[in-house]
């Protein structure tokens, strides 16, 4: 029988010495080892270069500053208390998904010419961080003494609503591109050790269908995207067909 140390995450406990009273055995993944009532900043969008104000970007940098130390602390935590924190704060889970929508994409406009380099350098360290948050909440394994057994990973994930498709696909939209080994593993060690993601996908299959046949019969109708909206129909597209690939490849894998 494994000891309390050697034991998984989600079955280990770990001795509190009260200032007052006497020990008790608390578990690993508990509101006791979560910050609580930490203020998470959210990240906006980078503001649109051509009409965007020097203290328009001057607060966007600020604000950005101010997500990449909420990131690095996530980092900075021991295992059992960064998914304390996870489940047991609702608020850092916001922050992480309006994230994920606020980084740009590869087709936005202003990757290919950054309006600013300090606030693309900015950028830059959010998106690393929040990259590596989600790397770390993709794995079941993080040492050999912190660990969760597959099967109780894909439930707390699941039941604490930690990623969906949604936020997989964008994970696969935003940094396959550049990581697309580790982002093929997080894909895949997610749908392996929790198969109820693959039901919301299939669920969601049709709906994804319909926006790409929708968006594909515009084309043909205009002859191309000539409008503001029609380019926003084309960007969501693109997104909906990479994201899809990703996840169809790793499970037919």
């Amino acid at each position: 029988m494994a000891s309390v140390d050697d034991a998984p995450l989600e079955r280990r406990r770990i001795r509190v010495k009260p200032a007052n009273g006497a020990p008790k055995d608390v578990p690993a993944i508990h509101k006791t080892w979560a910050q609580q009532g930490r203020p998470w900043v959210d990240l906006e969008p980078l503001p649109d270069a051509a009409t965007a104000s020097d203290a328009d970007l001057a607060a966007w940098k600020e604000r950005a500053a101010f997500v990449r130390e909420d990131l690095d602390f996530l980092l900075g935590l021991e295992c059992h208390r960064f998914w304390s924190q996870l489940v047991h704060d609702e608020g850092v889970q916001g922050c992480l998904e309006k994230a994920l929508q606020a980084l740009p994409r590869p087709h936005d406009p202003y990757c290919g010419a950054p309006p600013d380099p300090s606030a693309i350098a900015v950028l830059d360290g959010v998106s690393k961080r929040l990259f590596l948050v989600f790397l770390r909440l993709s794995t079941h394994k993080e040492s050999r003494s912190d660990y969760f057994t597959p099967a109780d990973f894909g439930k707390i994930l699941y039941d604490n609503f930690l990623l969906d498709v949604p936020r997989l696909m964008d994970l696969c939209v935003l940094f396959r591109p550049c990581a697309p080994e580790l982002v093929d593993k997080m894909v895949a060690n997610v749908f392996v050790c929790q198969p109820k993601y693959l039901d919301d996908l299939a669920q969601s299959l049709p709906t994804m269908s319909s926006a790409m046949e929708a968006a594909s019969d515009r084309a043909e109708a205009v002859g191309q995207f000539s409008s503001e909206q029609d380019q926003e129909q084309l960007d969501e597209l693109r997104d909906l067909v990479c994201a899809q690939r990703t996840i169809l490849i790793r499970i037919i894998q």
